[in-house]
């Protein structure tokens, strides 16, 4: 049986300010991608990702300490008072906000790999219905400040769906890649760089009301030198993802299609994201992998995040 991957994200999230007294919102969502070398290497609970907001700083650990990885987002470790939520909400190219850089590192008993990676959130597009509903609900917090006394949990309640329909961008295209050096035998002398990809993950939401996403992937990864047993490979997947306030679930299915053997591999994939609290949300992966035998795939983990993406309303 291939072995279980074991994934562990840390990220925390700096609370809210005192709702009655700021017009900040903290930018934060229950879902958080996982670094694109983790998915190049084949170790990722998710192959279908879903484009998102990124933290600004996380930690991976894979597999009980057998590997991790670093995750920035150089824009949000500064504070931009003048980009505010409409900004937010308007900007269709997040390219700057959403630049995500990333290493992971996988380790075997005679083979270990170093993976760099980046994402960008090239389109990110709001309906104009989804607009509207976000123009109201920000009336009501404005409203709700105005009133005395200030009812705290009512502005925390509409901060809340404010923060939900945030998240529920109509449609998304991310831009990913990462390329792997590995070491045969684990000795520095046969460090080499022997596998790069590149891929474009989708994402859209048919209905705000609805917590449904559907995401695909169109994925070509490359095996560089022949210390690499991979051949080339196009990957094509699509995803079914239900979230609630706790939970996020999908149902992933990818195709693999490796060019050098002219063959076909299948993996299917039940993924949930469940919120313990708002710093801590515990993954869980199970399915069919790509391979033939020993394709019985497994992933826990738990994740956590640094975060510092607030933004005036």
């Amino acid at each position: 049986m291939k072995q279980s991957i074991v994934g562990l994200f840390l990220i925390l999230n700096i609370p809210l300010m005192s709702m009655g007294q700021s017009d900040e919102l903290k930018i934060n969502n229950l879902y958080i991608p996982t670094a694109p070398g983790f998915v190049l290497l084949d170790k990722a609970p998710a192959l279908v990702e879903k484009p998102s907001d990124p933290k600004a700083f996380g930690v991976d650990i894979l597999n009980l300490f057998e590997g991790g990885a670093i995750q920035t987002t150089p824009y949000w470790f500064f504070n931009h008072p003048n980009y505010t939520f409409d900004k937010h909400i308007n900007n269709q190219f997040p390219i700057l906000q959403t630049f995500n850089l990333s290493v992971a590192t996988t380790n075997a008993d005679t083979f270990s790999s170093l993976a760099a990676g980046g994402r960008v959130t090239v389109v990110r597009l709001f309906s104009e219905r989804r607009k509207g509903q976000i123009d109201s609900i920000k009336k009501d917090i404005i409203n709700l400040l105005v009133d005395m006394p200030i009812d705290e949990k009512a502005i925390a309640k509409k901060k809340a769906e404010l923060e939900y329909l945030k998240s529920r961008t109509s449609f998304s295209a991310e831009i990913a890649g990462a390329i792997a050096i590995s070491a045969n035998n684990n000795t520095f002398d046969n460090l080499d760089v022997n596998k790069s990809g590149m891929w474009l993950n989708l994402r859209w939401t048919p209905n705000y009301k609805l917590p449904i996403d559907v995401c695909g992937v169109a994925r070509y990864t490359w095996a560089n030198t022949s210390i690499n047993t991979d051949s080339t490979f196009f990957d094509y997947g699509i995803s079914a993802s239900y979230s609630s306030k706790e939970l996020d679930i999908s149902l992933e299915y990818v195709s693999r299609n490796d060019y050098s053997t002219n063959q076909s591999y299948t993996r299917f994939a039940l993924v949930s994201n469940y919120m313990v609290s708002k710093n801590i949300v515990v993954v869980a992966s199970i399915g069919k992998d790509f391979s033939q035998v020993e394709n019985i795939l497994g992933v826990f983990g738990v994740k956590l995040a640094f975060s510092n993406e607030k933004m005036q309303l």
